[in-house]
């Protein structure tokens, strides 16, 4: 059975190699824990204080460069990976949702193969916890949100924040790398493509096989 066909609660995951955020929301739609990690104090600070369970990248692996950061940045987000699917199955977490790849011409290999790993450390953090998950098409968020119109560069992550805002009235202040809002997004879209989710079946993602 797919995870977005599954009852109960459903995780929204977007994750990167050095900033990440989770987010489970209820059957109706309503957010019961999110989590981020982050790597400013500033950011992190503002998080905790809307309520989000924050974990700061170590200022060591910060700063680390060389053939050795990118594998430190794995075990950090892996370790990571597992606290949050624990806690969310032991939440009720029945579901998650992740975005596939995506990246843009001209980004460079190593910056695609860091978003490869991240995304199999996830998904094989969920496996483990014992959490099916589904991985929607890379643009799901941006037609979610914005109908797949293409946004000045840098703009995306404000965007998202205003939509997210106006139309859920959600809002965490911090989330600087919109890793929160977006996997806000990613969980109502599993929430919309459903009956009984408490969400707006137009705002579905099509599910990758």
């Amino acid at each position: 059975m797919s995870a977005c066909t599954r009852p109960g609660r459903v995780l929204g995951c977007d994750v990167a190699l050095r900033h990440a955020g989770v987010v489970l929301l209820d059957e109706a739609g309503a957010v019961v824990t999110a989590w981020a990690l982050v790597k400013g104090a500033a950011d992190a600070k503002a998080l905790a204080l809307a309520g989000v369970r924050v974990q700061r990248v170590p200022h060591a692996e910060q700063e680390a460069s060389g053939p050795q950061a990118d594998l430190l940045r794995l075990c950090t987000l892996r370790g990571w990976l597992d606290t949050v699917a624990g806690e969310a199955r032991a939440q009720g977490a029945t579901g998650a949702v992740l975005e596939g790849v995506a990246f843009h011409r001209g980004t460079s290999q190593a910056a695609v193969a860091s978003l490869y790993q991240a995304h199999a450390v996830a998904r094989l953090a969920l496996a483990d916890a014992g959490i099916p998950h589904d991985v929607v098409e890379p643009s799901t968020i941006s037609r979610t949100l914005h109908g797949g119109r293409r946004l000045a560069k840098g703009m995306g992550k404000m965007e998202t924040a205003r939509v997210v805002r106006e139309r859920w009235g959600q809002v965490w202040p911090g989330d600087g790398e919109g890793d929160v809002a977006d996997a806000y997004v990613l969980a109502r879209v599993v929430c919309g493509s459903h009956p009984g989710r408490g969400g707006d079946p137009r705002e579905g993602g099509r599910v990758r096989r």
